[in-house]
């Protein structure tokens, strides 16, 4: 009877839980390597989100999403994809029975229409979006573009010129096109055709493979795009669509980082999110030059003022939906329980 209780005891000590694991697919164009394995990566996200697992039971992978990479998921008890793949399957993800499976659909339609065909979205246990018109809260859920340099107890924002030593405006774009009609693709190259027309050498476009690249305002790609930023007072701040509700991603934050007054248009409920005190709304005006009137003529104060409003945006509870912590909460709802 002793050597029974004994063993009653000391069983617990022998058989430990078994631990869970969660598989994170990325349908991206370029290969990162399994993020879980770089501490550093994305400025320590991966290793927050990782020592959070792990306070679940879970062990963790990445991969880029491939087909051998899902046949290695198999025995996951919890997949998650970032963007939803176009050649992903009900068929392919079978195999997955056991497993909780969520997609965030990073992407907007302008640019992956194939993500939003809501049939897909069937294949799945949970869908995580950006767009306040689909999120139901049952199937559909909401989630925050996660700014990387994010952090509430310390805003980042690169050290400041003087306001008279800045030029007045720039942008970093890329060569994208799309013909979706809500695409904003086009109305960049407007913007930088008006300021080009204009003679004045007061604004400088960057990027690498720019659409702009043959304007007299071209001025070839950077390395650090906030390193960029500091010299300018305002940025053209054009999101990839023009909506829909809830479409906030990192080009408004890179600009507060940059130090950067936003000149934006793109979700139309932006001041849900943002306070309307620290960006300029390019719907509040009729024409570029109206809007040029206005930047050109905006005094050192009111410049400053929007700074202190983006630096006390950026310590305060209504950034803390775009943070790193935020983020790991909301992965964390996808796991298996």
């Amino acid at each position: 009877m002793k050597k029974l209780l004994l063993y009653a005891l000391l069983l617990p000590i022998f058989i430990q839980p078994k631990q869970k694991t969660l598989r994170f697919l990325y349908d991206l164009a370029q290969d990162y390597g399994d993020f879980f394995q770089q501490d550093e990566h994305d400025n320590g996200f991966w290793k927050k989100f990782k020592e959070a697992l792990q306070k679940k039971g879970y062990t963790a992978q990445a991969a880029q999403y491939s087909l051998q990479s899902l046949q290695d998921s198999y025995d996951a008890d919890c997949v998650i994809f970032f963007n939803l793949p176009m050649s992903l399957t009900h068929g392919k993800l079978r195999p997955l029975h056991n497993a909780k499976t969520a997609v965030f659909l990073f992407e907007p339609p302008a640019t992956s229409p194939h993500q939003y065909q809501h049939r897909r979205w069937e294949i799945v246990d949970k869908v995580f979006t950006w767009h306040d018109g689909l999120v139901d809260n049952k199937k559909v859920h909401k989630f925050h573009w996660m700014q990387y340099n994010l952090d509430p107890d310390n805003p980042f924002m690169c050290d400041q010129r003087p306001f008279a030593q800045k030029k007045l405006c720039t942008m970093i774009s890329s060569n994208r096109h799309s013909n979706h009609p809500q695409a904003l693709f086009n109305k960049r190259l407007e913007i930088i055709d008006f300021f080009d027309s204009l003679n004045t050498h007061e604004f400088d476009l960057y990027g690498r493979s720019c659409a702009g690249n043959r304007r007299k305002n071209y001025r070839g790609a950077v390395d650090n795009k906030y390193q960029c930023m500091k010299d300018y007072r305002f940025y053209i701040c054009f999101e990839n669509m023009d909506g829909p509700a809830g479409y906030i991603t990192e080009k408004i934050f890179d600009c507060f980082f940059g130090g950067c007054i936003p000149i934006y248009i793109g979700a139309p409920n932006i001041e849900k999110y943002v306070p309307q005190d620290c960006f300029i709304n390019m719907r509040n005006f009729n024409s570029y030059q109206e809007l040029y009137n206005f930047i050109k003529n905006m005094p050192a104060t009111k410049h400053e003022q929007y700074l202190t409003n983006i630096k006390n945006f950026l310590a305060g509870p209504q950034a803390r939906p775009f943070s790193q912590e935020a983020m790991i909460e909301t992965y964390l709802s996808c796991l298996k329980e």
